[in-house]
C-alpha cells in the first residue's frame, strides 16, 4: 500500500539497503565488458577541457561582478548628485 505524500515539505528519508551477490554481479560484468583501448592523449585532453570549461565560467562570474560594481558606481554617483541638488535648494 502507498501512503500519500504528505504537502507540508518534512520528509523522512529511509535508508536503502541493496544487496548483490559477488559472483552475479561479476558474471554481469564479464558478459557486459567488453576491451575497449583509450589512447594515452585522452586524459590530458580531457583534462584541458574541464579546466578550460572552468576557466571561462570564472570569466563569466567576474565579468558579471564587474558589470554590476559598474551600475553600483552609477548609480552612488547619481545619488550624491541628487544630494547636491538638494542641499543647493535649501541654501
Amino acid at each position: 500500500m502507498v501512503e500519500p505524500i504528505s504537502l507540508d515539505w518534512e520528509w523522512e528519508l529511509q535508508p536503502v539497503i541493496l544487496v548483490v551477490h559477488p559472483t552475479a554481479a561479476m558474471a554481469e560484468y564479464e558478459s557486459s565488458h567488453h576491451n575497449y583501448t583509450i589512447p594515452k592523449e585522452t586524459a590530458p585532453l580531457a583534462l584541458n577541457t574541464i579546466i578550460q570549461l572552468h576557466f571561462e565560467k570564472t570569466l563569466e562570474k567576474k565579468r558579471a561582478v564587474d558589470l554590476q560594481k559598474k551600475e553600483l558606481w552609477k548609480l552612488f554617483q547619481h545619488f550624491f548628485l541628487f544630494l547636491a541638488l538638494v542641499f543647493t535648494a535649501q541654501v
